[in-house]
């Protein structure tokens, strides 16, 4: 069988893929030129390309990252959140250094300075985004003890002040 996918975007578990092709498509509400050519390349990565005379994946000329932030900075929520785990995919999983470094980039660039967060290490995100086949979720203790973990020690970080009350 035949796909438009690279095939090491074949070899991710089903979730993974489900997010990184959510996250192939542009913001509707306007032409956001950085953003574009982000996406353009982001497709060129993943997918083998369909058809080379249409500018679905040519023509990438990418700005620098800083030049994200006010383009991703009002766009809706959502959409820089399916943007910046397509990024995290590809820094994770693509085989070629260059292209995984550049991903992982814009990827920690964008969400320190968009949402103001450190991101996720890639085994917390790839254990996050697991498969969850026919319902039946074979991490849910792994994620469960690793959630409980890290809300205990927000909890105790948040509130040491009052220890000796």
């Amino acid at each position: 069988m035949s796909t438009v996918c690279q095939d090491w975007v074949t070899e991710l578990p089903w979730k993974l893929q489900s997010i990184l092709f959510s996250s192939l498509r542009g913001p509707d509400q306007e032409l956001l030129v950085g953003i574009k050519q982000f996406s353009k390349w982001m497709r060129s990565v993943t997918q083998n390309n369909a058809d080379p005379s249409k500018p679905y994946m040519n023509g990438i000329k990418l700005p620098k990252v800083e030049a994200l932030f006010k383009e991703l900075e009002h766009c809706p929520c959502h959409f820089v959140h399916h943007f910046l785990d397509g990024m995290a995919i590809i820094a994770y999983a693509h085989p070629a250094p260059k292209v995984a470094a550049l991903a992982a980039e814009v990827h920690y660039a964008c969400v320190e300075e968009i949402f103001h967060f450190v991101p996720e290490a890639p085994g917390v995100f790839w254990l996050r985004h697991r498969d969850k086949i026919d319902g039946e979720d074979p991490g849910a203790n792994k994620w469960n003890e690793h959630v409980a973990g890290v809300k205990k020690r927000f909890m105790d970080e948040a509130l040491h002040r009052f220890l000796g009350e």
